[in-house]
């Protein structure tokens, strides 16, 4: 099999998110033969700490669970290059490209992409994200499948060096939280907030006015982390939205990752994907010759592991930001008692 990867980036990208590797998904990471460049870069947060305007804490829980070793939690480019090592040799990987026009016929999938290159292939595989062109294109799922669930996530790394490397830091006010992750040591800030405002995934300068509107006045380090957020060009700004398609696949096209089922706010997202290509390419070893039914088999295992995350990504929205005063109370009370 002759594998070609399309990346919008012009290389490989050097900030992003902590995310995780646990469970089924740290399976998948053994047999690539990845888990020892994961431990080298993993972070150490073991807690994470719901915090008052002075700093004080009010609840706190555990991270992972008590003397786990399967599993790591890894700035996101870490785990792409990881990735992107474990390739064989023969994969052609083209940067500073995306697909931009998608046609099938009874042989295969023949695509042009934004530098001009035309392809015929037997597959195309959409694993371009939440905004996935592949998907807009082939399944025509842009917009309909999209639901918005009224909440922004941004987030800046920031030149601070983290006091307490195991704990995360969580600040709420109503309808907004700031969380301040050790990371590698230089913190990153991350703004988890409500708004009813629609803002382009590409128009930064709303995004950055939205985010000085939504946490203006607020208390703890609030000024000084916006001020980091405006200093800095590198940052990362989207909606958060729930993408629930009715099918993943049409004939010889087929999504994977957030552009088939964006599932998850806090870090699960990549541990899904790794899994959902792990079983992907089981079903095209098991079924060869024969596609289309490959991605049938695939959609229908991984689907079954997806569906409980994407019901339950409201649920996590209300935990994290709680609408009212007295709902943070509650939320960290609940904690309070859990954590005896």
């Amino acid at each position: 099999m002759k594998v070609t990867l399309v990346e919008r980036s012009p290389c490989m990208r050097t900030s992003g998110n902590p995310v995780d590797v646990r469970g089924e998904a740290f399976a998948t990471a053994e047999r690539l033969g990845i888990v020892p460049s994961l431990r080298a870069v993993a972070t150490r947060v073991e807690r994470f700490a719901f915090i008052d305007a002075r700093g004080r804490t009010r609840a706190e829980i555990n991270s992972r669970a008590p003397g786990s070793s399967r599993e790591v939690e890894v700035p996101r480019a870490d785990l792409a290059t990881a990735l992107l090592n474990a390739l064989p040799d023969d994969v052609e990987v083209r940067f500073a490209d995306t697909i931009v026009r998608i046609d099938q016929d009874e042989t295969g999938v023949n695509v042009t992409s934004a530098r001009g290159i035309d392809q015929h292939v037997d597959l195309l595989i959409g694993c371009d994200g939440l905004h996935s062109s592949v998907r807009a294109l082939a399944l025509d799922g842009n917009e309909r499948h999209i639901q918005a669930l009224g909440l922004y996530v941004a987030s800046v790394h920031t030149t601070e060096i983290a006091n307490d490397p195991t704990r995360v830091l969580i600040y709420n006010e109503p309808d907004r939280a700031l969380v301040v992750h050790p990371a590698l040591g230089s913190a990153l800030a991350m703004f988890l907030f409500r708004s009813g405002a629609r803002v382009g995934h590409t128009d930064v300068d709303a995004q950055r006015m939205l985010l000085q509107d939504c946490y203006a006045g607020g208390r703890w380090r609030t000024e000084e982390l916006l001020k980091a957020y405006a200093d800095t060009e590198d940052v990362y700004f989207d909606a958060v939205c729930r993408v629930s398609l009715p099918r993943w696949r049409d004939r010889r096209v087929a999504l994977l990752g957030d552009a088939a089922s964006c599932a998850s706010l806090f870090g699960n997202g990549s541990s899904l994907a790794m899994l959902g290509a792990e079983t992907l390419a089981d079903a095209l070893d098991r079924n060869r010759g024969a596609p289309t039914t490959a991605l049938a088999l695939y959609e229908a295992q991984h689907r079954s592991r997806v569906d409980p995350y994407i019901r339950r990504m409201g649920m996590t929205g209300r935990f994290m930001v709680p609408r009212t005063r007295a709902g943070i109370q509650l939320r960290n009370f609940a904690l309070q008692l859990v954590g005896r």
